[in-house]
C-alpha cells in the first residue's frame, strides 16, 4: 500500500523501474481456505502472485481508473516515460542521503522478477481477481480512508466506481 500512496500522493520526482509481483489480500485468504481443506496440500508452500506489473503500468492504470486531471503530473511524467533516462541516476544522488533509496529501490531498479504460481493454481483451485481491479479497490479504499492528498477540483464523482 505504501508504493500505492506514493504514486497517488505524487511523492516519487522520477520513474522508478521497479517490477511489483501484485496478489489481493482476498486471494490469499481463499487459498490458506482451500490449503485447509485439501489433504494433497500437506507440508506444501505455495507462491501466490496474481500478476506482475511494472511500477509505471501501475501508475498507467490510476490514470486510465481515475480523473485525468487528478493525476495530469502521472501523465506526463509516468506513462510517457520522459523521465525514465535520467532517473537511475536521479535516484543514485538520492539514495546517496535516503537509506531506502538506496538499500530498497536501487538494488531492485530494472530487475525484471517472476514467479511461477500455476501449482497454486492447480492445487488450490485458485481464480485470481483481475489486477485492474485489485488496483481500483486498492486505491478506493485509500480514498476513503484518507490516506491520499486529493486535489480540491477533484469531486465525488470523479471517483472510479466498484
Amino acid at each position: 500500500m505504501t508504493l500505492l500512496t506514493s504514486l497517488l500522493n505524487h511523492q516519487f520526482p522520477v520513474n522508478p523501474k521497479i517490477h511489483w509481483q501484485l496478489c489481493d489480500v482476498r486471494d490469499v485468504a481463499a487459498c490458506h481456505v482451500n490449503a485447509l481443506a485439501s489433504s494433497q496440500c500437506n507440508r506444501k508452500r505455495y507462491v501466490i502472485v496474481n500478476n506482475n506489473m511494472w511500477t509505471s503500468d501501475i501508475a498507467q492504470v490510476f490514470v486510465c481508473l481515475f480523473c485525468f486531471h487528478f493525476f495530469i503530473l502521472l501523465c506526463f511524467a509516468w506513462s510517457l516515460d520522459l523521465l525514465y533516462f535520467g532517473s537511475y541516476w536521479m535516484l543514485w544522488i538520492i539514495g546517496r542521503f535516503n537509506p531506502l533509496v538506496r538499500n530498497f529501490i536501487l538494488p531492485q531498479y530494472g530487475k525484471l522478477r517472476l514467479v511461477d504460481s500455476s501449482p497454486a493454481v492447480k492445487d488450490l483451485s485458485i481464480v485470481y481477481r483481475n489486477s485492474h481491479d485489485i488496483l481500483l479497490d486498492a486505491a478506493n479504499s485509500l480514498i476513503q480512508h484518507k490516506l491520499v492528498k486529493i486535489p480540491p477540483n477533484f469531486c465525488e464523482s470523479n471517483k472510479a466506481k466498484l
